[in-house]
């Protein structure tokens, strides 16, 4: 497949429609290049979401023949403007080198090395500077506060695919007000976890750093409220509630999905969640041979 053939896959399936006056965005699936399950990561993502108060979109699948995809209500609101990660972490990053961009490849690599909690913390602060200044200090707090909590919910799901594409906030077009936009985009979940484009705690050398090690020093150099948190995420989030998930989304569907990928993803969750426990009872975090206290 050719680059055109690429991108034409990417976005030429993608558009917005209204239905009874609410705008929604439709994504086709394209089967050639992923397999109908992936509509599963997502209805997963959202189930889980739910139960730890993350503000997902709800993803509504459509499957006909020709034409399998998932829809979700439009999270824009009026007044408001969408502003990309992207964009957010180029505007800092051009500030950083002041605007000495040698080429497109350099700004998406160094995009890619500031996305993580402390430079989207800097990139956030660079954007607002024109605002009042108790009112930039509350948006870049509010901002990072549910993104620390999205930080937390991909490493237990093992999503691999928190780019800066992949975050989003509304801000006001009076310049007052700015927030995170629910959480999206979570069809690889369940995926070989790295920091190569996610958000991530620091930018390594190594792209692929693990899990346990970035789960480590997230949690020894975060505040005290932030491992409450993440350890609150681990005690609901159990495999046990994985499977009951799971099997609910596959009765509605009608068992559209294949048991062999069902049951990859448990296995996979497994995996992960054990290896979560030992970095936490590690840290004495929790009590050993604990699961779900």
């Amino acid at each position: 497949m050719n680059l055109f053939e690429l991108l034409k896959t990417k976005y030429f399936n993608r558009y917005t429609f209204e239905k009874d006056g609410i705008k929604y965005f439709y994504r086709k699936f394209d089967l050639n290049d992923r397999p109908i399950e992936y509509l599963l990561n997502e209805l997963i993502a959202y189930e889980m979401a739910s139960l730890v108060d993350i503000t997902c979109v709800k993803p509504i699948v459509v499957n006909k023949p020709n034409n399998i995809g998932i829809a979700t209500k439009s999270f824009e609101k009026e007044g408001y403007s969408v502003i990309n990660g992207q964009k957010i972490l180029e505007n800092y990053y051009r500030h950083l080198h002041n605007n000495a961009i040698e080429d497109e490849l350099e700004l998406s690599d160094g995009i890619n090395k500031l996305n993580n909690l402390e430079n989207i913390w800097e990139a956030l602060n660079y954007y607002f500077k024109d605002y009042e200044e108790s009112k930039k200090d509350e948006i870049v707090k509010n901002i990072m506060f549910d993104l620390t909590k999205v930080f937390s919910f991909d490493m237990i799901m093992m999503q691999s695919d928190r780019h800066a594409e992949n975050w989003e906030i509304l801000e006001s077009n009076n310049k007052d007000n700015a927030y995170l936009v629910p959480l999206y985009d979570n069809e690889l979940c369940f995926d070989n976890y790295s920091i190569a484009t996610n958000i991530n705690v620091e930018y390594e050398n190594n792209p692929l750093v693990d899990m346990e090690y970035n789960l480590t020093k997230y949690l020894t150099y975060s505040s005290e409220e932030f491992v409450d948190t993440f350890i609150s995420y681990f005690k609901k989030l159990t495999p046990e509630v994985l499977e009951e998930k799971i099997k609910e989304i596959n009765e509605k569907y009608k068992g559209i999905f294949r048991y062999t990928y069902i049951n990859e993803i448990i296995k996979k969750y497994n995996e992960n969640y054990s290896k979560i426990k030992k970095v936490l009872e590690e840290l004495n975090l929790i009590e050993t041979n604990s699961r779900n206290m």
